[in-house]
This record gives structure tokens, sequence and C-alpha cells, in this order.
């Protein structure tokens, strides 16, 4: 439950830096990056406390299927947005509509993490 709530707080932080981006960009790369970086350790966290990488088989439960492919993908996508929001950061505006797109994905797969997450916590109460 605890790593749950932590998801949830790191989401709350991540939405609060989504929306100060036409605000203060600088305050918005910083809580973006803070969030980035507490969802990876959040993670190093599940892999070291849990093993949460021996839980990984062919007969896991198909919650943990459904899961898996969206926190992989937030992860995936949290390398390829910070640097395309560092190139943008830098100046080179052509990569906003590739940073647009990739934000779209991160919300959407992030949020996925976190109600995959709260179904297998419910399911196993």
């Amino acid at each position: 439950m605890i790593a749950n709530l932590a998801s949830f707080l790191i989401l709350c932080l991540f939405l609060w830096g989504r929306s100060l981006r036409f605000k203060n960009n600088r305050l918005h790369a910083k809580i973006m990056c803070a969030s980035f970086g507490a969802d990876l350790i959040l993670i190093a966290a599940l892999v070291c406390l849990r093993d949460a990488l021996n839980k990984i088989n062919p007969g896991m439960p198909i919650l943990l299927m459904i899961h898996l492919p969206f926190a992989v993908s937030t992860v995936v996508l949290y390398v390829v947005t910070i640097r395309t929001g560092y190139l943008l950061y830098r100046g080179k505006s052509e990569v906003r509509p590739r940073l647009k797109k990739l934000d779209k994905a991160l919300l959407f797969t992030r949020v996925m993490t976190l109600v995959t997450s709260l179904m297998m916590y419910v399911s196993h109460l």
C-alpha cells in the first residue's frame, strides 16, 4: 500500500509539473525531473525490496501481465522525454511537437501504471 501511495504522490507531482509548462518553464523542468527521478527511485526500491523482477514468469497473474508493459513503457518514455525536454530547454524548438506527443503518451502510461498497480493491490485484499 505504501508503494501505491508513493506512486500516487509522484503522479500528483508529475501533474503539477505539467501544469507549470506555460507558466514557469524553469520550475516546470525541475519538478518534472524530480517526479521522474522519484518514480525511478520507487521502481528501484520495488525491484530491490520486493524482488519484483523474479515475479516475472509465464505463470504470473493476468493483472501483472497488463501492468508490466505500462510500467516498462513509462520508464522508456521517461528517458526519451528527458532527452527531448533537454533539447527544447537548450533552444531546439523543432522538438516541441515530439515533446507534445511524448507528454500525452507518458501521461497515459503513467496513469495506467498506477491504475493497474491499484487493481493488483485490491485483488490481493
